[in-house]
């Protein structure tokens, strides 16, 4: 009973693992919420930009496996549940030889696919086995502490009985075990990591990314495995994700760490695609456009789920779309204050902007202004400033050296950015004023890329701002000299 137990379990388990490739504070989905400092675990299908998909069927009815980081976490997450579970040695032998059997594993054209999935295994369980209880306060997940049980070597030990090779990674797997078995804190976790591995190989990133989602951290350890992850070539997917994980963590009402967010969206691509193809800033709106374009095509009033709803349940319905709508176009607002690019085109062959104007016209959403503050412009205004007096007020001066630094480091960024198109985002709040800076690269037609340096310095009461723009690093650094004159 217990052996055909395990392989139901190990079935079911190969078609919930996060596609995040990693589990913990924003993987899968966000069914849980943020993981640092005790805030949650996610759970699920994630949103890593590699989209949701299982290996195609053979004639034989055997699955076609492909070499691709999809397939390759799949099946590790199956090694590790199979190896983490509690049953004996000869079932859980007999579920990995099921497995391996299923999966077709032992063919010589599978061989490289069960040699990486190994290794990854060994990887994600050199990380610390954390035990998370549920908080019925919060509704989220909370850190108490560690597991005691050795996984790494419990997955030795069932290969071993397999009969199985250890795999080549297993040895980089070890020194990772090690690096993170003398760290308790992110910085000692990077300083054990360098004294093993090459800081810009492949093996030290996905450590980072491994780790990040292992410690018990608040959000300025997250911020520290940012800062460490951006000293090399940051995954835009894995950045995706954390930026889908803000946007999650602020509709639920979370106090997030200042900078954090902005952290985020300073090394992120804006024009990265996410699931089912759409980059962060479409995915916040194609789903509503296609709602209304299904309404508007529905002839038939029957197709039409609400006409069965009570009074009560419309009413419901009702509250719960514009608590939707809200939160969309929250969302939208802040991309677009971090960087993005409303006039982006989705897979629809609309552009964002369009999308908002048409569920606007539509009457699906309240009037917002044009820059998409959730604001309704029946708000009275407030009291004036006079623009001239925000260099004083905002204290300019004081804030230039740490933008001309930032310009600076963005230098030394763009040659690494991939993509034709992207935003480096950075921001400065002060107690009076609000400073955000943004260095666009842009490709033109031509195939040259071009560079659009702004500056925004906004007066926290008023909100009133003066923007300076700027093509060149010289001619930004002269106007920001010249406005202190």
């Amino acid at each position: 009973m217990r052996r055909v137990q395990l392989l139901i379990i190990l079935l079911l388990h190969s078609f919930t693992f996060s596609t995040d490739f990693t589990s913990g504070p924003y993987g899968g989905g966000y069914g849980g919420g943020y993981g640092g400092g005790g805030i949650g675990m996610g759970g699920g299908f994630g949103m890593g930009g590699i989209g949701i998909g299982f290996p195609g069927i053979n004639s034989d009815g055997a699955p076609e496996l492909q070499d691709d980081p999809m397939t390759i976490e799949m099946i590790a997450a199956n090694i590790t549940f199979i190896s983490g579970n509690d049953q004996e040695v000869d079932v859980k032998s007999e579920a990995l030889k099921n497995l391996i059997s299923m999966y077709k594993l032992d063919d010589s054209k599978n061989q490289q696919i069960f040699e990486k999935s190994l290794s990854r295994a060994y990887e994600k369980l050199a990380m610390k086995d954390i035990n998370w209880n549920y908080d019925e306060k919060s509704g989220l997940m909370k850190i108490n502490g560690y597991h005691e049980h050795n996984r790494f070597e419990d997955l030795q030990k069932l290969l071993d009985q397999t009969n199985v090779a250890q795999p080549s990674g297993y040895t980089d797997a070890y020194l990772l075990k090690e690096a993170r078995d003398n760290s308790n804190t992110p910085e000692e976790y990077f300083k054990e990591l360098q004294k093993r591995f090459s800081p810009g190989s492949d093996i030290y990133a996905k450590a980072l990314k491994d780790g990040f989602y292992n410690f018990s951290m608040n959000m300025n350890d997250s911020k520290a495995f940012i800062k460490e992850m951006a000293k090399g070539e940051i995954d835009q997917n894995f950045l995706g994700s954390l930026l889908q994980g803000q946007l999650y963590l602020d509709a639920t009402g979370f106090q997030e760490v200042n900078g954090l967010t902005e952290l985020i969206a300073e090394h992120y691509d804006f024009s990265t695609n996410l699931m089912m193809g759409e980059n962060i800033l479409c995915s916040q709106v194609v789903g509503r456009k296609m709602g209304l374009n299904f309404k508007q095509q529905m002839t038939e009033p029957q197709f039409d789920f609400r006409t069965s709803m009570t009074v009560e349940e419309k009413e419901a319905y009702e509250v719960m779309q514009k608590i939707q709508d809200k939160t969309m176009i929250d969302n939208v607002s802040k991309l677009i204050k971090l960087g993005a690019d409303a006039n982006i085109t989705c897979q629809t062959g609309d552009t964002v902007a369009e999308i908002i104007e048409e569920l606007r016209d539509a009457g699906v959403i309240d009037e917002y202004d044009l820059q998409f503050d959730h604001t309704p412009s029946s708000e009275p205004c407030l009291p004036e400033i006079d623009t001239s007096d925000l260099v004083g007020l905002c204290d300019v001066a004081n804030a230039t050296g740490s933008l001309s630094n930032q310009i600076q480091q963005n230098d030394r960024m763009i040659p690494k950015l991939k993509a034709n198109n992207g935003t480096m985002v950075y921001v400065e709040g002060k107690e009076k004023c609000h400073f955000r800076l943004l260095d666009k690269i842009v490709k033109g037609i031509n195939g040259v890329k071009s560079r659009e340096i702004s500056l925004t310095i906004t007066e926290n009461t008023t909100h009133k701002e003066i923007t300076m723009t700027s093509k060149s690093k010289e001619d930004f650094l002269k106007k920001l000299d010249a406005l202190m004159k």
